[in-house]
């Protein structure tokens, strides 16, 4: 993860961008004669140039340093923001998304920036070429090293395919594809793509495309809706949703079937379950009636919100089970995964649960789930009355209940370690189903008993009511409606709405929010369907009403000459992950938890995120075991935040911008650190700042070695520290190389 020094980079002469070079870590453009230097070749991980200094070149101007998303550049004659989300070309080399900006916004000169979408390590080194040609300055980043940390992009925004025939047939009208585009552009949703399940399956298969079948192909529609709207994740509920938009149906009302106290069926949470996966809720659809269609639509909500909601089933696990095989009441347990055996859906022996996910380690599908439970020392496990396992969540349902074209009565179970999005979820699959059971929108309901006796009857299909301020919706959207118009509006939206009386001489809203309608949680929200009902496009334009001029953070504006400063001492610049391992922070670096200083986060996703980092030593050192086969030296640096308990915060804790850097070589380098010590105390000097000649002191940390290390003091108030590291640090953390370190608190030198 550490560059090393590459030739001199040529380019293609123009009269505007002559040549390039990479010297010292650092990228020089020399412009006819002129400078611009590029700052250090490896930089903060969403970057590639850290910021813009200019000198010598007439007109040219650098308003602000290249953030993960934004550089500010002006050429004389005007400036413009170059954002990632703008309405410009993208592409992608490399796991790097390059940005090109529209040649009139600089006035002529058309660049190409580098932005991280895909962030592979937290060091990436230039290793290609600039190129210069009609008036162009392309970049190529190609990442050197995959991190261990390595970082995935942000989840698109989730695609529902559907039949286009059976769609119209559910709309009772049938349209063209220009029609049914701005149809749902109106409702905001978006038809992303068209196209025929032989077509996805040969893209899949990287085959080629045989165009005489596919005239008798079924059309695909491909519909892109927001991540919150769970119901529109099916079909179903995008039919309903689109009917009752166009005013060809009314909003459903969901009702709970009466079913009396004796007869109504009841699942037992075990007291174990609590080491596991705690909560449970159930419902039952009743005289369901299933086709081809819409039983493949019922198994594909699942996964839909298994991948959304469900988090993976992190979150919540859905299990579906024909009723008619099973026997109430069920027990929902915890136990020991050598006392759990079962013949798991699509199987024909029976196994036990813990060589079942040893089995499962080779399934494409299930194997990315088995880290959910696998080091469990209990399973959840679901029986019935007569102990026949229904489901091992979140991993597989028993192949005794399964479901299928026959199934008349279905029995859903979620799962979860999160209660409010199991009711979400629960909500989600039964509403959109019951329009197909023998008494439409109509659910049974299940009570729930916990461990402590109390019990709770699922699902919960209950109305919340809001009450929302008329001028609360129309003045955010900037338009003139009546309260009479706003209602209309929102029953397009499925939410029932009605004007209330006058309150103190203003008008009132009533929104009835059905249980389809989890999205719905503010007066905002309210607002933003009222927008999308009225339409986004119908909305007059208008001028803001103030100016505001937006500027940088003293502190970040600080940080990044800091960072420059550094690089131009030949350290590179890594991005680290804030949390850590209790471990990490405390043990490894010899130092005790006292219980006063950290951050403990209360439910963490892993071992690995524990804590929030009380220093940077800990990630640096993790950075360089992961690039210990480079050349030495290795000099890394990182300008980031630590975050420690403070009584005096609203918030109870407070964040605190560091600078950390580490040397590591032959030898431990201290002579190193303290010329970037004595370097970045001059650099900073200023006239408020009164910084006596003798600022170094020594210091008795446990992480360095004794007699090896220094405090930095500042107006008599230590701000930081450094030394070599102590060897019992370099060996649990597997480095066999002396190392020097030093941290600064920043922002006791602004």
């Amino acid at each position: 993860m550490v560059a090393s020094t590459s030739p001199a980079l040529s380019t293609t002469p123009h009269p505007r961008f002559h040549t390039l070079q990479l010297t010292g870590g650092h990228l020089i453009l020399t412009l006819a004669g002129s400078v611009i230097f590029l700052g250090p070749v490896l930089v903060p991980a969403a970057m590639v140039v850290a910021d813009f200094m200019a000198s010598g070149f007439p007109g040219c101007t650098v308003l602000s340093s290249l953030s993960s998303h934004i550089c500010i550049v002006n050429f004389g004659s005007g400036h413009r923001t170059l954002d990632v989300n703008d309405p410009i070309k993208t592409g992608s080399v490399n796991n790097w998304s390059l940005v090109t900006s529209a040649s009139h916004w600089l006035k002529g000169v058309k660049v190409v920036l580098a932005h991280a979408a895909h962030v592979t390590s937290p060091l990436c080194a230039l290793k290609g070429f600039f190129r210069a040609s009609a008036a162009v300055l392309h970049l190529i980043a190609e990442p050197i090293h995959y991190s261990a940390d390595a970082t995935a992009p942000a989840p698109p925004m989730p695609t529902v395919s559907v039949g286009r025939d059976r769609l119209f047939a559910a709309l009772g009208k049938t349209y063209t594809q220009e029609e049914f585009e701005a149809l749902c552009f109106e409702f905001g949703i978006e038809l992303d793509d068209v196209t025929t399940e032989k077509a996805i399956i040969r893209k899949e298969k990287h085959l080629e495309d045989d165009e005489a079948d596919e005239e008798d192909e079924e059309v695909i529609y491909k519909i892109e809706v927001a991540a919150n709207r769970y119901d529109l994740l099916c079909l179903e509920g995008i039919a309903r949703a689109l009917r009752i938009f166009i005013g060809s149906e009314k909003n459903p009302i969901y009702t709970i079937s009466d079913v009396p106290p004796k007869s109504i069926l009841r699942m037992h949470v075990k007291p174990e379950t609590s080491l596991i996966r705690p909560f449970v809720v159930c419902a039952i659809l009743r005289g369901i009636a299933f086709d081809e269609a819409r039983y493949n639509s019922f198994i594909d909500l699942q996964d839909k919100l298994h991948q959304n909601i469900c988090r993976r089933r992190t979150l919540v696990a859905i299990g579906t089970h024909d009723l008619d095989t099973i026997q109430g009441p069920f027990t929902y347990e915890a136990l020991p995964p050598q006392e759990i055996n079962f013949v798991p859906l699509k199987q024909v022996k029976s196994f036990r649960a813990d060589d079942l996910l040893e089995y499962y380690k080779s399934d494409l599908k299930l194997k990315k789930y088995l880290h959910i439970i696998e080091n469990s020392p209990v399973y959840p496990v679901i029986y019935d009355s007569n102990r026949t396992v229904l489901s091992l969540p979140p991993i597989i349902n028993g192949a005794h209940s399964a479901i299928s074209l026959k199934t008349k009565n279905v029995f859903v179970e979620c799962t979860a370690t999160d209660l409010t999005k199991a009711k979400i979820v629960l909500n989600t699959m039964v509403t959109m189903f019951s329009e197909y059971c023998e008494n439409k929108f109509e659910i049974e309901p299940i009570e729930v008993v916990n461990s402590d006796g109390k019990s709770n009857i699922y699902p919960d299909l209950s109305i919340m009511k809001m009450e929302v301020p008329l001028s609360d919706i129309v003045d955010p959207i900037g338009i003139s409606l009546d309260a009479t118009e706003v209602v209309t509006l929102l029953n397009k939206m499925q939410l029932q709405a009605e004007k209330s009386s006058l309150t103190g001489g203003e008008c009132k809203i009533v929104v009835s929010v059905p249980p389809t309608r989890s999205d719905i949680l503010h007066a905002r929200d309210v607002m933003e369907d009222v927008a999308i009902a009225y339409g986004y496009n119908n909305i007059p334009k208008s001028k803001p009403k103030c100016m505001t001029t937006g500027n940088r953070q003293p502190l970040n504006r600080f940080s990044d000459k800091i960072r420059a400063e550094v690089a131009r001492a030949g350290y590179m610049e890594v991005l680290t992950w804030i949390l850590c391992s209790h471990e990490e922070n405390f043990a490894m670096l010899r130092r005790k938890d006292d219980g006063d200083k950290a951050v403990i986060i209360s439910n963490p996703r892993s071992a690995d995120f524990e804590v929030v980092r009380t220093s940077l030593m800990s990630c640096l050192l993790k950075t360089l075991k992961h690039n210990i086969d480079h050349p030495r030296p290795i000099k890394i640096f990182e300008v980031g935040d630590v975050v420690t308990l403070d009584g005096n915060r609203d918030v109870g804790a407070a964040n605190n911008r560091r600078l950390a850097a580490l040397y590591c070589n032959v030898s431990s380098g201290f002579e190193e650190i303290l010329g970037l010590v004595e370097r970045i105390m001059k650099v900073v000097r200023a006239p408020h700042l009164q910084i006596s000649e003798n600022y170094i002191i020594p210091s008795n940390e446990p992480e360095y070695f004794p007699n090896r290390q220094c405090s930095i003091i500042l107006n008599g108030k230590q701000i930081g520290n450094f030394g070599i590291v102590h060897p019992e640090v370099l060996k649990k953390f597997g480095i066999p190389d002396p190392c020097s370190f030093l941290e600064i608190d920043i922002q006791a030198l602004l």
